[in-house]
């Protein structure tokens, strides 16, 4: 963030690009066009990762309510009748499943803010 505050500061502060061209060389010049395309690469990457944070975070919603509703009706069933052990290991493996699934979801989140910061 600190290098990108930086980039974007070195191009503002210079100007626009066809201002300056006429009072610098084309080293310069170059080299503001090198650091506008890299402040654009910047901001397109934190605006893709922050579209798929927020995806994530609406999946970690609805996977953590299948997963609740799940557990419930598993631990019914377990109370109501008799499940043969291939049910049971059915049910766990699915919960499993879903749980690992959950917890791949907030990596990614924790990533994001990691990278990021949490202000999201």
């Amino acid at each position: 963030m600190k290098k990108l505050f930086t980039i974007a500061l070195l191009v503002f502060s210079l100007g626009s690009l066809p201002a300056m061209a006429q009072n610098v060389g084309k080293k310069e010049a170059r080299a503001i066009e090198k650091a506008e395309k890299q402040l654009d690469k910047e901001i397109q990457k934190e605006h893709k990762a922050t579209t798929k944070y927020l995806a994530n975070k609406k999946k970690l919603k609805k996977y953590n309510r299948d997963y609740t509703k799940s557990s419930r009706k598993f631990e019914r069933q377990k109370r109501r009748e008799v499940l043969s052990p291939r049910d049971i290991r059915s049910w766990e493996a699915d919960l499993d499943k879903q749980a690992k699934r959950i917890e791949k979801l907030e990596d990614e989140i924790a990533a994001y803010h990691r990278q990021y910061g949490k202000s999201n």
